[in-house]
């Protein structure tokens, strides 16, 4: 990983310890969110970043976000994104996240992240990613739908009001195609392979 997305210790503070690993803190906040579903209606494309309790250790979730934005192919994009930005705490379970603007600026976006950081638990010796994406039932369940956004059909041009799992769990292949397209400006090699495909 870039030393340069793995920043210094940050002092955490929160009024209680998280209930278990996978929830998430906003700075200032009463408690811990367990409930992915009401953390991510909390945060909008203004937020500077928040706190992720885990199992493992901070680098491996962190270095799982920065290869999934290397999947997503953040510098080489006719509009690059800078990558998120990570910093450990005083305490070996809880990870600050500074999410790239790529994120934020979508609450589809916004709300995949939380199912990656998720999946970045059980990314152990950075050999397992595959394995560690489809560790959790978020992704699993909208399989078709990370697919396309990991290939880079990741601009979102439905309605705005429901998370990931909500929009795409149970959704056909047509329907996520709809819906998840290239982003404008960018462009994908016409192949015959891919003609007619998830990706095309």
């Amino acid at each position: 990983m870039k030393k340069t997305l793995f920043g210094q210790i940050k002092k955490h503070k929160s009024p209680s310890f998280a209930p278990h690993p996978g929830c998430y803190y906003l700075e200032g906040g009463e408690h811990w969110e367990k409930c992915r579903d009401t953390f991510e209606k909390q945060i909008d494309e203004t937020i500077n970043g928040y706190y992720f309790n885990h199992k493992g250790n901070s680098l491996t979730v962190a270095e799982f976000i920065h290869q999934t934005e290397k999947v997503l192919n953040f510098e080489s994009l006719t509009q690059p994104w800078e990558y998120s930005r990570f910093n450990p705490t005083n305490r070996k379970d809880v990870l600050w996240i500074e999410p790239s603007e790529f994120w934020k600026g979508c609450k589809i976006r916004r709300s995949l992240l939380t199912i990656l950081l998720r999946a970045g638990m059980d990314y152990v010796d950075f050999t397992n990613y595959d394995e560690s994406l489809q560790s959790v039932w978020y992704v699993r369940e909208t399989k078709i739908a990370v697919m396309r956004f990991l290939f880079g059909f990741n601009q979102y041009v439905g309605d705005d009001k429901r998370g990931w799992v909500s929009t795409f769990r149970g959704k056909k292949e047509d329907d996520v195609k709809h819906i998840l397209v290239l982003p404008k400006h960018e462009r994908f090699p016409f192949n015959y392979v891919n003609l007619g495909t998830l990706w095309g």
